[in-house]
């Protein structure tokens, strides 16, 4: 909800969207991120699929939907033959899991026509190779093959499953009702709190799970070292071991192939988390090829247990619970205690305690211990030994921040950095306590507007607050859609719409209850928030050179000013699109556009804000060469044509139309080629005569 309500005891505000009147802000430290105000860096930071997308992934999902949109207005609910393949590649973008699930049902259905050994299928599910040999308890015993490759397969798309399963459809819903206001519609903080959230279900699992295969182990508990080399090889297993064994192999894999994607922003530590995993899988692999798995399963233990607390900490510090502190420290001493107090004893033993006696390498036996696994294993544990202390450095430096610090500091990762949702408009809990006689000032959802002075620094330059009386005159409920609720002055709404200020004075005048339904006004609430600050100020700011997606929010605002009626408004819309257009281009030595870094940012923009603007304005002449020439004037040449195009219209063609070349090699902007058959027409009426084309005070072209 939104309110404005100068009283003598605060203004708080209640409910999702928030407008508040505060007279007198409280001198108090900005929120924090977090608690400790640092990012907890450590191995448990490989992303998901779901929390990985890029730019251009995200910008093709919104041609499919609109593709899709289209043709279920057309009446057809059912993907035909055409359309199958887009709402297949969407289904499987937004569902992440639904793939691996598919492969996976099908596996178990082939094995299910006949459950036994025998069927190809069983590999895949259980594990394979039982020999006739008994363990100490008189438990199956399993051997080593190739084989072991379909387990591996199986369980790499289970854990990508449960994974995405986990992440988007119990922990996502958690996140919105246990992460602070402030950031419960950051999607870069939501994203880390979900990957922390399963990696802590994970080894909430396999911490245990591994401690219980240790005891089973004869000679292995508690970190007993003898056993590494005294069972060498260690060529049988238990179901229990092998099976840990692989599961954790498998869980593994599926967070390298991910991290070697490169689907997202890499983080300021990125280089050691690669480091890291290219580690820890060569020490899985080889330690299984060449049978020193009882070495694997200490090093898996001590690793599963730190990581747990490493993660959890990571939540209580997402949701800026009260024992994030404390908990900091209990994971500060797991983590001394088993990556370097243990894995140091490990360390030592491959040093010392492997007997030299016997050194030799024989490949049929087979038989492994020899000088150069010697070198193999200790190289690949002190190369993980290093990674662990790095980042020791790294988690005491943010205690030392987190203690000695009195302002807590927001020195978060570099992806931390905010990916608002496309709807937020920031959220601050701060509570201010009003004086009178002074400059109101706005908050939305709790934010702060900016000032008057500010505004002008921000490039509104018309400031409309009236002081005391234009916050006395009448407040408005606005529904937007289902969702979105603001309380709005009259004084605020007559100003800035005309089709607004109709409808104020039809309530006014005949006592209704002051509300006004906007259902389908515009489909990006963000819209509809920068409305309001114009409402307040003349004007409103949006962070171009942060967010992607400006060029499509103008043209949001442009076409929700074409609808109500705020001409103000559209203008400063296109005066801030075209603005970011130009701040986009550079030339070269020729004086020709020059495809810079920020273009093909703004090229994913670009094919998002056409449909916008060709399905929310309209032109006299739409999507066609003229017809006929209207006589305006004589040249030596002859009669000048004039054309009627919307002024938005003109700005996305012209910009694509210096970019052509580079920009149809994208698909997602082919597709809006092929879509928008009127902006194709705009672009080629640039492209043959674009030096020829003015744009007088109207919007007309002129040739």
């Amino acid at each position: 909800m939104a309110s404005v309500s100068p009283d003598n005891r605060g203004a708080s505000a209640t409910g999702s969207q928030t407008l508040t009147q505060t007279l007198e802000p409280r001198k108090s430290r900005r929120r924090s991120s977090s608690l400790l105000g640092d990012e907890i860096p450590g191995d448990t930071s490989a992303p998901a699929i779901s929390t990985s997308r890029s730019p251009a992934a995200r910008q093709a999902s919104r041609t499919r939907r609109r593709k899709l949109s289209r043709q279920r207005q057309h009446g057809q609910m059912i993907p035909g033959p055409d359309n199958f393949i887009v709402w297949y590649k969407e289904m499987s973008y937004r569902h992440t899991w639904a793939n691996p699930l598919i492969i996976m049902l099908v596996i178990i259905g082939f094995y299910l026509q006949n459950p036994t050994r025998s069927n190809w299928a069983h590999d895949f599910i259980f594990v394979a190779y039982p020999v006739s040999e008994k363990g100490p308890n008189g438990e199956t015993l399993y051997s080593k093959g190739l084989n072991d490759g379909k387990f591996l397969f199986f369980y790499t798309l289970f854990f990508t499953f449960t994974r995405e399963f986990i992440m988007q459809r119990l922990l996502y819903p958690l996140s919105q009702k246990m992460l602070p206001k402030a950031t419960r519609r950051n999607k870069a903080t939501i994203a880390r709190f979900l990957e922390q959230a399963y990696t802590a279900m994970y080894f909430a699992v396999f911490g245990p799970f591994g401690l219980w295969v240790m005891k089973q182990t004869p000679g292995l508990w508690y970190f007993n070292t003898a056993p590494y080399w005294e069972s060498h090889p260690n060529l049988l297993h238990t179901a229990a071991f092998k099976s840990y064994y692989l599961l954790q192999w498998s869980y593994w894999l599926q967070q390298a192939i991910v991290l070697i994607l490169m689907l997202e922003k890499p983080r300021k530590d990125f280089k050691e988390l690669v480091l890291h995993h290219i580690v820890t899988v060569s020490l899985i692999s080889l330690s299984w090829r060449f049978h020193f798995t009882y070495i694997g399963l200490s090093v898996f233990i001590t690793h599963d247990i730190s990581d747990f607390f490493l993660a959890t900490s990571k939540v209580l510090n997402y949701i800026d619970s009260s024992i994030t502190g404390p908990y900091f420290i209990v994971f500060i001493g797991s983590w001394i205690y088993l990556r370097h107090y243990h894995n140091l004893w490990i360390l030592w033993s491959v040093f010392y305690e492997l007997p030299h006696d016997n050194m030799r390498l024989a490949w049929d036996e087979p038989y492994f211990r020899c000088l150069l696994a010697q070198v193999i294993i200790s190289s690949l544990l002190s190369a993980l030994q290093l990674v662990n202390i790095f980042w020791l450095y790294c988690v005491l430096r943010v205690a030392y921040r987190y203690v000695f610090n009195s302002e807590l500091s927001d020195v978060r990762s570099e992806d931390e950095g905010g990916e608002d949702d496309e709807d937020d408009v920031g959220f601050d809990d701060d509570i201010k306590t009003p004086v009178l006689d002074e400059t109101p000032k706005i908050q939305l959802n709790g934010e702060t507007l900016p000032s008057p002075l500010e505004a002008h620094s921000n490039g509104i330059e018309k400031p409309k607050l009236n002081g005391k009386a234009f916050f006395e005159s009448e407040i408005f409920t606005i529904n937007v859609g289902e969702e979105k609720t603001y309380f709005v002055h009259s004084e605020a709404l007559n100003n800035a719409s005309t089709v607004l200020k109709r409808q104020v004075n039809s309530e006014m005048k005949e006592g209704k209850t002051k509300t006004i339904h906007l259902k389908d006004i515009t489909d990006r609430p963000v819209a509809f928030s920068l409305f309001i600050q114009f409402c307040y100020f003349g004007g409103y700011g949006y962070d171009d050179a942060e967010k992607e997606d400006a060029l499509s929010i103008h043209a949001s605002v442009y076409v929700l000013a074409e609808k109500i009626g705020a001409l103000d408004l559209k203008t400063i819309a296109l005066q801030k699109a075209t603005a970011l257009c130009a701040s986009a281009r550079s030339t070269g030595a020729s004086d020709q556009p020059v495809y810079s870094a920020s273009l093909k940012t703004l090229q994913y923009c670009l094919a998002d804000a056409v449909p916008i603007i060709y399905d929310g304005t309209y032109d006299a002449n739409p999507g066609k060469m003229p017809s006929s020439l209207v006589e305006t004037g004589v040249k030596q040449q002859g009669i000048i044509p004039v054309i009627s195009r919307d002024g938005f219209r003109i700005l996305l063609a012209k910009f694509a139309a210096a970019y052509i070349d580079q920009l149809r090699k994208n698909e997602s902007f082919t597709a809006i080629l092929q879509e928008y058959p009127a902006f194709s027409a705009d672009i080629l009426l640039f492209t043959m005569v674009g030096s020829q084309i003015l744009v007088d005070e109207k919007g007309n072209l002129r040739l």
